[in-house]
């Protein structure tokens, strides 16, 4: 297709694939939040204040990063992201996969030249979005939006 149409059909094809990219992975990182909320709490921060791993992440991101914690925390939320990631179908994980992938800096770039579903890229985006779910819940915005 060329000429201004193509033009109008790639720009509408970009927002939509963007817009179900963010709607179906933040579905993702309520499915990995609630897997979270239902697992039991580690202990590494000691006492019994937090009852659910969900309770310790949320501590950890309102007081971390603890540095000897961070790459524990980061193995911990990428599992729980991978396997919340495992409930899209492939289509879906191609079409977030793109939508991640227009969202990526330079540095992350090379990942372009992964196969069609970027594992790493998709659970990246995830973990933002978890992140950002504690973070509010710290400061007294609950969940709202996310």
């Amino acid at each position: 297709m060329n000429g201004p149409f193509a033009d109008v059909c790639d720009t509408q094809l970009h927002r939509a694939v963007r817009a179900y990219s963010r709607a179906r992975l933040l579905k993702v990182a309520r499915l990995a939040k609630h897997r979270m909320q239902r697992w039991p709490a580690s202990g590494i921060f000691g006492g019994d204040e937090h009852e659910r791993l969900w309770h310790e992440y949320r501590y950890e991101v309102e007081n971390g990063p603890t540095p000897m914690l961070e790459s524990a925390w980061e193995k911990t939320i990428h599992d729980f992201v991978g396997g919340a990631l495992l409930a899209l179908t492939p289509d879906e994980a191609i079409l977030c996969s793109i939508g991640a992938s227009w969202d990526m800096d330079d540095d992350e770039a090379d990942l372009a030249n992964e196969p069609a579903i970027f594992g790493g890229a998709l659970k990246n985006v995830v973990s933002a979005i978890l992140h950002e779910m504690a973070d509010r819940e710290n400061f007294g915005g609950g969940a709202a939006g996310l």
